[in-house]
């Protein structure tokens, strides 16, 4: 898939689903229009099974479409604006039909979203306007995957089509006033190029169709979809548009496993749908493209999204106003010890979570105002999830309550983990029996894992061969051998074991309104040291770099192996003690801050640099910085990665205490019963920064 952008990048899928979401967000700040909502219109593309003559596999873009729908809904989206077209319904020419009614049904200030789930194809450029020769194409319902020589691509859809009629969207929402003018937003859960790893469906990857245009000029990594060589002057009535892509030009878009309702799911809707529902920085789509990768790298997607457009477009568009945020209440069949909160999955209301109800008016919870307290008693829908009260309410003043989340709950620490064939079954024996007595977080399966241990055969005969523990996708590695190493097993078991609670804390989101946080990095030039083997701030010269020009063409921060950074942290009116948890990308954990049994309190607004000069190290990949602010003592250290299992002594009374709500990581027993921590949603804040570890 070609991701350039450039001047014409307007040819634009944009994703508005990514607008929809936020709204899903609970127990926080929300950005809510404080000016008249323009009309919301949407059409979701879903193409799970092609003609059967077109010989394109089936897939599961089914499966994306409640989540969309979800999401607009959640924002207000009216049913009679949302728009499907599924499988057969799908041609290009039905396609083209339902696009055309949704800009002819568009007008001044309306927000619009096009939601396109299937393959995708890269096709000869038909009029030099491609850097790299090819056009991309939407795979329609019957468009061939492999055609006969003399194809002329009349049943794909070429993103010069889509051009002009994302042009003209823009047109009918824009305004001379931008304050008037709508927004465009284009989500594509689907690729044009790349090969699949691993045993589940992708989307796209399949060979172009013909050969590059002649004179073509090689296109870079993750340029936008739509961009041109060529730079064209942009209307400047024209409404603003961002486009979030599944994948870089040369991968696939490859189904993940949506934990919670267990079916294949195409990976960036279902990141922005969760992603929207915990941003709670500034609204832009910048900072939401963040926490999708994120989203993402959480489920082992094996692709890198990508942003163009409008980025710093606040979502929506419009003026906000913070509004605090609760769910809506209703009683089932006038029983009133239970309730049906208007908010599912997608918020993190999961089997476990706990919340409050409160009056009807109630902008803050008070003791004055609690009405009932509650648990979540059954598995979730995305948008909806039932609630057991310990009291009863009468049926008619519950449904004028509001629910506020007390206690969030952030899914299993368990991992399907595929022991294969290692050419020594007394070895894969060893290890199956350790993950299984040592490793509570295993769950030991013979398909769809999420990590698979795996023999790497020699090249040459005189080479040990290796044993691999890796993710499903192949990457990251978390551990290589030889097969002879003494402990083997041991070192496996421990390395499943970090990777688990590595992910558990990566998905962590808290966000108490009483704990304000800014959390920053700052990448550094330092030379002229005293002692080069050891870097610090007072013995070597720094120099702060400009983040723009570490940025890669997906707007990800790119930090090179060897490179050096400082972290600062502003807070705001409530002193909080406050760690920072390094998440690898291969499993491990590292705590960064504060040092080893020290309670680091800050109690001034700071600003606080945290530590000194860190130093970035291997392995490649996307690499996690966590920070952690709470009103009691929390240690991580006990997190820390150990050398081995054998290595990872019990904890005592006081240091399970000093974990707080974290303590259960360590409990086998809870591990295996899949309870999990509940987390305060009071008391604790979490902030999150990204980074790209490359290769220098």
């Amino acid at each position: 898939m070609s991701h350039r952008t450039s001047p014409r990048v307007q040819k634009a899928f944009v994703h508005l689903i990514v607008l929809a979401i936020v709204s899903l967000s609970t127990c926080r700040d929300r950005p809510v229009l404080a000016e008249t909502n323009p009309t919301k219109r949407a059409l979701i593309v879903a193409i799970s099974t092609y003609d059967p003559q077109s010989s394109w596999p089936t897939i599961h873009s089914s499966n994306d479409v409640p989540l969309v729908r979800a999401a607009l809904q959640a924002y207000s989206f009216d049913d009679a604006n949302i728009h499907e077209l599924r499988d057969g319904a799908a041609t290009r020419q039905g396609i083209l039909e339902a696009f055309e009614e949704l800009v002819e049904s568009s007008g001044k200030g309306d927000v619009v979203v096009f939601h396109y789930s299937g393959h995708g194809q890269q096709i000869t450029d038909d009029d030099g306007d491609e850097e790299d020769g090819y056009d991309e194409t939407l795979a329609a319902y019957d468009a061939p995957r492999n055609p006969a020589l003399d194809y002329d691509g009349s049943k794909h859809l070429r993103d010069d089509e889509l051009h002009d009629l994302v042009q003209r969207l823009r047109q009918k929402v824009g305004a001379d006033d931008p304050r008037e003018r709508g927004n465009v937003a284009i989500f594509l859960d689907s690729c044009f190029s790349g090969t699949p790893r691993g045993d589940t469906p992708a989307r796209g990857a399949a060979p172009p169709i013909g050969s590059p245009r002649p004179g073509y000029l090689e296109a870079r990594m993750g340029s936008g979809l739509f961009a041109r060589g060529t730079s064209v002057v942009e209307d400047p009535r024209l409404a603003p548009y961002v486009v979030f892509s599944a994948a870089r030009a040369d991968q696939p878009d490859q189904e993940i496993v949506d934990p919670i309702r267990d079916v294949l799911v195409g990976p960036l809707s279902w990141a922005v749908s969760r992603a929207l529902s915990t941003l709670r920085v500034e609204p832009t789509y910048r900072n939401l493209f963040a926490e999708v990768r994120s989203q993402m790298r959480e489920r082992f997607a094996p692709s890198e999204p990508q942003l163009e457009g409008d980025r710093d477009t606040r979502i929506f568009n419009g003026e906000a106003i913070l509004q605090k945020q609760f769910v809506e209440v209703r009683p089932v069949e006038d029983d009133g010890r239970k309730a049906v909160l208007k908010l599912g999955s997608l918020g993190n209301l999961l089997p476990g979570a706990e919340v409050e109800i409160h009056r009807d008016g109630t902008p803050r919870p008070t003791p004055d105002s609690l009405l009932a307290t509650g648990k979540v008693v059954e598995p979730p829908n995305l948008v909806a999830a039932s609630v057991e009260l310990d009291r009863t309410v009468d049926p008619d003043v519950l449904r004028r309550g509001r629910a506020f989340v007390t206690r969030f709950e952030f899914g299993d620490l368990r991992l399907r983990v595929q022991v294969k064939d290692l050419g020594s079954p007394s070895l894969r024996s060893e290890i199956v029996d350790t993950l299984t007595a040592k490793v509570a977080a295993a769950e030991l399966v013979d398909s769809a894992p999420d990590i698979i241990v795996e023999l790497d055969r020699p090249t040459s005969p005189s080479e040990p061969p290796t044993v691999s523990v890796l993710t499903a996708w192949g990457a990251p590695v978390l551990e290589r051998a030889d097969r002879g190493t003494a402990d083997l097993a041991d070192t496996i078991g421990n390395r499943v074991l970090d990777l688990a609670r590595n992910l558990y804390l990566s998905r962590v989101n808290l966000d108490d309104p009483e704990l304000s946080f800014l959390f920053e990095i700052t990448p550094l030039k330092v030379s002229n040291c005293v002692d080069p083997a050891v870097p610090k701030l007072s013995t070597c010269t720094v120099e702060a770099i400009d983040r723009s020009r570490l940025l890669s063409a997906g707007d990800q921060l790119q930090l090179p192996i060897g490179s050096h950074y400082t972290l600062t942290v502003r807070r705001g009116d409530v002193p909080a003690y406050v760690s920072v948890v390094d998440l690898a990308p291969d499993g491990k954990i590292k705590v960064l801050w504060p040092p080893f049994n020290a309670r680091a309190k800050l109690t001034a607004t700071g600003p606080y640099r945290l530590g000194a000069l860190y130093t970035v190290g291997a392995p490649p990949g996307i690499q996690k910085l966590l920070l952690v602010a709470s009103t009691s003592y929390t240690n991580f250290w006990p997190l820390e990665t150990a050398p081995s299992l054998r290595g990872r002594q019990a904890l005592r009374d006081d240091e399970l205490r000093d974990l707080g709500p974290f303590a259960p990581l360590f409990d086998d027993d809870d591990v295996r019963s899949r309870n999990t921590p509940t987390i305060s949603a009071r008391g604790f804040a979490t902030r999150s920064l990204e980074y790209t570890v490359v290769t220098p």
